[in-house]
């Protein structure tokens, strides 16, 4: 069952920035790679338009705001934390941002097609690049990513996904 959001209350934000900014939040710099991901935007800093906006235990209200001001999200770049991406990740989508997280093959093939890019270690920086200097590409993500987290965890959606549940499980007679 997919983490629901009303999706008619978090919409996508226009913005032009002219320095692309890129956000992270954590409660934990281990599980989520924040270290990582600081180094290597600066690191982008030194040579394109880029800038870190890290969120780091911020209360919920600072950190939509914080993020709707935001051109793209990174999640994490592990499989320690859970499965890849949470509730964060899916307002950022909804939001309008194009997101990147750490998706292992087998929750890939579970999700399908969905709106995330798939980011590691390996790949961070020329993903990042990619997203920063194609504005057609990170639109084309942004909206693809608005359109997955409308489709899959719009709260709607998931209720009626728990509902099926409950049917199936006998709970439920119609």
């Amino acid at each position: 069952l997919f983490l629901p959001l009303d999706t008619e209350t978090v919409k996508p934000v226009p913005h032009d920035n002219k320095i692309i900014k890129v956000a992270h939040a954590t409660r934990s710099r281990y599980y989520k790679g924040t270290d990582y991901i600081v180094n290597v935007v600066n690191s982008l800093a030194k040579k394109l338009p880029v800038e870190m906006v890290l969120m780091e235990n911020v209360p919920h209200a600072e950190c939509m705001n914080i993020k709707s001001q935001c051109d793209i999200y990174v999640d994490q770049l592990t499989d320690k934390g859970g499965w890849g991406y949470g509730m964060s990740s899916v307002e950022a989508m909804a939001m309008g941002l194009a997101v990147c997280t750490f998706l292992n093959d087998k929750y890939t093939e579970f999700l399908g097609d969905n709106g995330f890019v798939n980011v590691n270690q390996d790949n961070l920086e020329v993903v990042l690049t990619k997203l920063i200097v194609d504005a057609d590409y990170r639109k084309a993500m942004s909206e693809k990513g608005r359109e997955w987290v409308v489709k899959t965890h719009d709260v709607n959606v998931v209720m009626k996904q728990l509902y099926q549940y409950y049917k199936e499980s006998g709970i439920l007679n119609n």
